[in-house]
């Protein structure tokens, strides 16, 4: 009888030890596992980094993501959506993985689209969209401030969203945007314009256009922009697909086209370099159908090489 209880006790004991090494060992594996990442008010872009987790985790079943929308508080990883300084860019350790461009959207009973035969050039989308006093705008006269009214929409973009890339595109800074600025995501921008007729705002491929039917959304139009005649036939009258494709391949004058990506803050990390890698090389295949245009050729072969034969991990020691 005693040495049952004997025996009972020594597989007790095991069996507690066994648990403690499973939990010291593996539960903190799991934890290091999991990667967070701070999408800094940047909601635009969540759709695409949502496509790429869901399908990286298809591949690596162990690992778990959780997405944080604040700016004071830092993930493993932090979106960045539009270009940093050079001093900027020297300090952190970027890796872009996608594309986004910005359209001139308004209401379709706005007047402007018809006191534009050409389309409106350079000078006069800047002379709606920013203060008077940045412009060389001596010919700027009264009856054409009459003929170009809007009401111009903007983000607040404290963490330097798509405005701040639509302000950087024209050589200038975001408090220099006209009009009114809407608190949250880009999202609600479309509900102000589509209340209001002379609305005007810059906006993202795919906030603007319907991703199932691939049509610009009905409650929108284009405003008119002074182009090559080709680029206008693919701009105006084609699905997102075919601007897609134009956009990947020219650069077409007053349509911002900035890249986004990762800032990463975590050191050391293997299964971030892990993700930023299928990022590169299996995640691009989804930007398209979800609005995003992939890495141009040169900006790709940059990324690569900073994440390949861990070149990127010894800027991270």
């Amino acid at each position: 009888m005693k040495k049952n209880r004997l025996v009972k006790w020594i597989t007790l004991v095991n069996v507690f030890l066994f648990s403690t090494m499973v939990y010291a060992f593996g539960g903190n594996n799991e934890e290091n596992k999991t990667i967070s990442i701070n999408i800094n008010g940047s909601k635009f872009v969540l759709p695409i980094v949502e496509k790429w987790i869901n399908e990286y985790k298809k591949e690596h079943s162990g690992i778990t993501f959780q997405i944080e929308n604040q700016s004071n508080k830092k993930g493993a990883l932090s979106i960045i959506v539009s270009h940093p300084e050079e001093e900027e860019l020297q300090s952190q350790t970027i890796v872009f993985a996608g594309r986004y461009a910005l359209l001139p959207i308004t209401n379709p009973k706005n007047p402007l689209l018809n006191n534009t035969r050409k389309g409106l050039n350079k000078k006069e989308v800047k002379s709606i969209l920013f203060e008077k006093d940045i412009l060389d705008d001596e010919d700027y006269t009264e009856e054409k401030k009459s003929k170009y009214e809007t009401n111009v929409y903007s983000r607040v973009d404290k963490q330097g969203g798509a405005s701040t890339a639509l302000a950087n595109y024209f050589d200038t800074n975001l408090s220099r945007i006209k009009g009114k600025k809407i608190l949250g995501d880009e999202i609600y921008i479309l509900n102000e314009i589509k209340k209001d007729s002379i609305g005007f705002a810059y906006n993202s491929l795919n906030y603007i256009y319907n991703l199932q039917t691939r049509n610009l959304k009905p409650e929108l139009s284009l405003v008119p922009l002074n182009i090559k005649s080709k680029q206008k036939d693919v701009l105006y009258f084609s699905k997102i697909d075919e601007v897609i494709t134009l956009l990947e391949n020219e650069e077409i004058d007053l349509v911002p086209v900035e890249s986004f990506g990762f800032i990463i803050e975590e050191k050391n990390n293997l299964e971030i370099i892990s993700f930023l890698k299928w990022v590169l090389f299996n995640g691009q295949k989804y930007n398209n159908e979800l609005g995003f245009l992939k890495l141009d050729d040169k900006t790709f072969a940059l990324q690569k090489n900073r994440v390949e034969d861990n070149k990127l991990l010894s800027t991270l020691n």
